[in-house]
């Protein structure tokens, strides 16, 4: 079985070298669109939203996700990984990484959450409450 999301339509895989921790993310859906950023929460990984982004990406909004650090180990083979896990705080300096790279004009993104991928946002938002 292929450890790459497979969202059933032509996904745009991009890195982020200076983000190890979160080495790549699935950005489906035109570039000009308004910015959906799924989190999964556990055990799940980026591929529990591929019905939602296969949706919404055809309905013109472009949608970003990525599978979070230590959720599943396999879509992120070769990094290297704290031996203890991540504080709330490094995971939403990483999401905000990711932000800043989708949403560079800082025209706004939909943070949607699940499970721990809500708790993430919420922690997000408290952090940096300019995203």
């Amino acid at each position: 079985a292929s450890s790459t999301p497979r969202f059933g339509m032509s996904e745009s895989y991009r890195t982020m070298a200076d983000c190890p921790e979160l080495p790549a993310y699935v950005d489906v859906g035109p570039q000009s669109g308004q910015v959906l950023l799924f989190l999964h929460g556990f055990p799940d990984d980026a591929t529990v939203w591929s019905n939602q982004v296969v949706h919404f990406s055809a309905l013109g909004y472009r949608c970003v996700t990525c599978t979070l650090p230590h959720y599943n180990d396999a879509h992120h083979s070769g990094t290297q990984w704290h031996a203890l896990g991540y504080s709330n705080d490094e995971i939403c300096d990483m999401i905000c990484g990711l932000v800043k790279r989708v949403d560079p004009s800082g025209r706004g993104v939909v943070l949607v959450g699940h499970d721990f991928g809500s708790v993430y946002s919420f922690f997000l938002l408290m952090k940096y409450p300019e995203l």
